[in-house]
């Protein structure tokens, strides 16, 4: 028997080769049925590319896993000692593909025109997103065979001919091939690919392009659902086909908006927002105005039988669960961003390779789809463009969305060039938020965008009014501003920029604040940062004194006013999502709050130059009284851009044999860890939604191999004695 998965179904069935293959063809077809003519608008394609995305899908998905039959996976499937495989299996699939004495002359009689077989061959190729565009060298120098002649590919040879109308069904033979001739083939499939986008013209080039990233993207997708047990489901196509059709209703967002509203009027402002007939909208408004219920607003125009997409600029990892993090919603919002119950999964089926073993990340895409309002960081959208996998996975559900991108002033260059190539080669609804965009970075989105922008306001006596007086201060002068407001019962967040400080800062005057005193930063076990930030927000929301210390992750959709600020010197979009915690609830009068800055030892995470810019902007505001529209104006003169267009991975038609995934974010982000120690007895037994409670994300440690260490379901297992933890001051490495 052909394994293509080392773990047997709900039912105690082994998986082949050929069920895998079909089940993915038929996932992927409820896919495009379900959601073709928004994947076709989405990704560009034309009337003709549309009508044959499913057909082109349905062989790609026959075909994307038959270099499993070979020897090599066949004897690691079948508990044989573990090998090197000369190629990668999807490699193998396309040179079986490839080989005109065998089944890659039946593939080119079922597709004439190279520019469909090369989306098709691309798409296989890159279905775990690890191929380079060059034609890769076998790693080992044993030949490979692959059993193309097993009896248990027969289903598999009879659904492509049906497909394909064929006369016959293809009866391919075993490739017993060396290694020179797997490479042949190989470099033959690249240069195939290559030729294909040189002879296009440049109308047809970019269309080969689009299709053949729609292809990649569906096709990871199928291959993605059909890797899970899905409690409850006859067959994944089936739920793929229903959650696909799930979409936002209008009550559902009136009732949002009704919530939010309390019984007053929306602002002007907000009206605004709601009436605009642009596919892209600017705002440009601090904090106070009420962007999240103008977004919701915006979407009772755009998204109604869409999604609707939150995208936040929070750094690092995008963890399961992140909307637990946003504890402001109204309980028809949280409802509506939980859509676990719809993927119940009973396990993922791997097939022992540690690089898809990640269950935690495809039942995590899975739950996204069936999720009618989405809340994630921008990374989970944009790496769409730079081939990461579980972004890819998510595309089905991505075409059929509105986005909203929050704080995009504080986008690193990296990630801003993402979000202008979205802007540019999609055509999704976007509402574009921020507090202050620099002059090059406005013409920036319009050259993206195509057209001149209007940008929509904030409310004039919400960005008017006087409610900060930065200063500089030195270290040794917070004290006495901490302990005056400890004594008059005020609310003192402290900023640093590491965690270390951070902690530092919470044991130095913590202690005379509790129990009224927090430290909040990422580096705690996820089901502990849910319950901190909770506390936090009720520090803030109740009448008496509160002291938090924490790092960057304040910095976003963190709903605390606080009396004074207390920051170490950052980037200056960074110092004005600081601000945007001080003083936050100021109605008229208005009260003037402190903000006082110190210099911190070194500039890590930050480099110098980023550091000397805020330096110089705040010398423009330092003692006076300052509102959020002298902030934005000191955002906007800030020294910027210009930008280019920028060629993403996924839509590069130089790099289109291969799939390499890019990074989208400038400086190291964190890894999901678990410490051995919370781990129960039983590992077995442990439940994905146990798992993620227990994760930390973590920093690359300068002295442990983590390399070597155990995974769990794709989550690293650190040793017992590695991670020192407590619930109050979270993790750090032992050294």
């Amino acid at each position: 028997m052909l394994l293509a998965k080392s773990r047997v179904s709900a039912q105690g069935e082994a998986i082949t080769v050929a069920d895998h293959c079909v089940e993915a063809a038929e996932c992927a077809a409820a896919i495009v049925q379900a959601a073709g003519s928004r994947l076709a608008a989405f990704f560009g394609l034309d009337d003709a590319d549309e009508e044959r995305l499913e057909s082109l899908l349905r062989i790609a998905a026959l075909v994307h896993d038959l270099g499993k039959a070979g020897a090599s996976f066949q004897s690691q499937m079948h508990g044989a000692a573990r090998e090197a495989h000369p190629f990668r299996h999807e490699a193998l699939s396309v040179a079986v593909c490839m080989d005109s004495a065998g089944l890659g002359c039946w593939i080119r009689r079922a597709l004439p025109d190279a520019y469909g077989r090369a989306a098709v061959l691309v798409a296989v190729m890159g279905h775990h997103v690890r191929a380079s565009p060059s034609a890769p060298a076998a790693r080992t120098p044993r030949d490979e065979v692959v059993y193309l002649d097993h009896p248990s590919l027969s289903s598999l040879w009879q659904h492509l001919a049906r497909l394909t109308r064929a006369q016959r069904v293809p009866e391919p033979e075993r490739l017993t091939l060396p290694r020179a001739a797997w490479e042949d083939l190989l470099f033959e499939y690249v240069m195939f690919v290559r030729d294909a986008v040189r002879s296009a013209p440049q109308g047809e080039r970019a269309n080969l392009v689009s299709l053949a990233a729609c292809c990649k993207a569906v096709l990871v997708a199928a291959d993605t659902v059909a890797s899970a047990r899905i409690s409850g489901q006859d067959t994944v196509a089936l739920w793929a086909k229903t959650v696909l059709h799930r979409a936002l209703q209008a009550d559902e967002l009136d009732r949002i908006v009704d919530a939010r509203l309390g019984g007053g009027p929306p602002y002007p402002f907000q009206e605004k927002v709601a009436a605009s007939d642009e596919r892209v909208t600017l705002v440009e408004a601090g904090c106070g105005n009420g962007k999240t219920l103008a977004a919701y607003m915006w979407a009772r125009r755009r998204a109604v039988g869409r999604r609707l997409v939150f995208c936040y600029p929070t750094t690092g990892t995008t963890s399961a669960g992140f909307q637990d993090y946003l504890l402001a919603q109204t309980e028809l919002e949280r409802a509506l961003m939980h859509g676990r119950a719809s993927a119940d999964i009973e396990h993922i089926l791997d097939n022992g390779a540690a690089y898809e073993g990640d269950s935690l990340w495809i039942a995590d895409v899975l739950d996204l789809w069936g999720t009618k309002v989405v809340a994630c960081t921008v990374d989970s959208v944009l790496s769409l463009l730079a081939c990461w996998r579980r972004a890819l996975a998510a595309a089905p559900v991505f075409a059929q969305s509105a986005f909203v991108f929050d704080e995009v002033h504080s986008y690193d260059d990296q990630l801003f060039g993402a979000f202008l190539a979205f802007l540019r080669w999609t055509r999704a609804s976007c509402l574009v938020m921020t507090a202050s965009l620099s002059d090059a970075r406005r013409a920036a989105i319009e050259k993206a965008y195509g057209r001149p922008l209007q940008p929509i306001r904030g409310e004039p006596t919400m960005e008017d009014a006087e409610r900060y007086r930065i200063a500089r201060v030195r270290p040794e002068e917070v004290a006495e501003w901490v302990e005056k407001s400890r004594k008059s019962g005020g609310k003192v967040l402290y900023v640093a920029n590491t965690v270390a400080r951070a902690l530092v800062a919470f044991n130095r005057f913590g202690t005379r604040w509790s129990p009224d005193a927090r430290l909040y930063h990422s580096r705690f076990r996820y089901e502990d940062r849910v319950r901190v930030q909770g506390e936090v927000l009720e520090l803030f929301r109740r009448r008496g004194p509160a002291f938090v210390a924490a790092t960057q992750v304040c910095e976003m959709s963190l709903d605390i006013s606080a009396t004074l600020l207390i920051s170490e010197l950052a980037p200056f979009p960074a110092l004005v999502q600081r601000l945007g915690r001080l003083n936050r609830r100021a109605r008229e009068p208005v009260a003037v709050c402190p903000a006082l800055i110190v210099e911190p030892p070194d500039p890590q995470p930050y480099d110098k130059e980023a550091l000397s810019v805020a330096d110089r902007k705040l010398a423009s505001l330092d003692g006076q009284s300052s509102s959020q529209r002298d902030l934005a104006r000191a955002l906007a003169g800030m020294p910027d851009g210009p930008y280019e267009d920028r060629i993403m991975p996924l839509l590069s038609p130089f790099d289109l044999a291969g799939t390499q995934p890019g990074m989208l974010r400038d400086g190291s982000v964190s890894m999901p860890v678990v410490r051995e120690e919370d781990l129960p007895c039983s590992r077995k037994r442990i439940t994905r939604a146990e798992l993620v409670r227990l994760t930390i994300p973590m920093l690359l440690p300068k002295d442990h191999d983590v390399g070597r260490w155990p995974r769990l379901r794709g989550t690293i297992v650190a040793p017992a004695g590695s991670i020192d933890y407590d619930p109050v001051r979270g993790a750090r490495w032992r050294n």
